[in-house]
């Protein structure tokens, strides 16, 4: 006899929730300011619109 505990389905559920937990705490570590500085998103963003500036004027030299 199967018991409700050992359903597949119960344990499709429980995966989804670890998933939207560890996903939420992920979400909130690279979005939110530590130490004073900036998140680490908005570090990589201003990372990459440098990058992409120096290239861009690299691309414009004769």
């Amino acid at each position: 006899m199967h018991s409700l505990r050992s359903s597949p389905i119960r344990q499709r559920g429980q995966g989804l929730s670890e998933y939207v937990i560890v996903l939420a705490v992920g979400v909130i570590l690279l979005t939110v300011p530590w130490n004073g500085q900036a998140s680490p998103i908005m570090q990589l963003t201003r990372a990459l619109q440098g990058f992409y500036a120096r290239y861009s004027y690299t691309l414009s030299l004769p």
